[in-house]
């Protein structure tokens, strides 16, 4: 199982929670470090997220 830390946008259902993932990579070429994003749903049985 993966830990991600993300930012809690906003709640998509009863008991659902649409996460913002921040990841940063290397590029590949150019040696610059980039700031790649994700957005994921994830299903908060326990009701212990809050957005914000």
């Amino acid at each position: 199982m993966i830990f991600q830390k993300g930012l809690v946008l906003r709640k998509s259902g009863e008991k659902t929670f649409k996460v913002l993932i921040q990841k940063r990579v290397l590029h590949k070429k150019y040696k610059k470090i980039l700031t790649r994003f994700k957005k994921i749903l994830i299903d908060d049985r326990f009701n212990c997220c809050r957005p914000g």
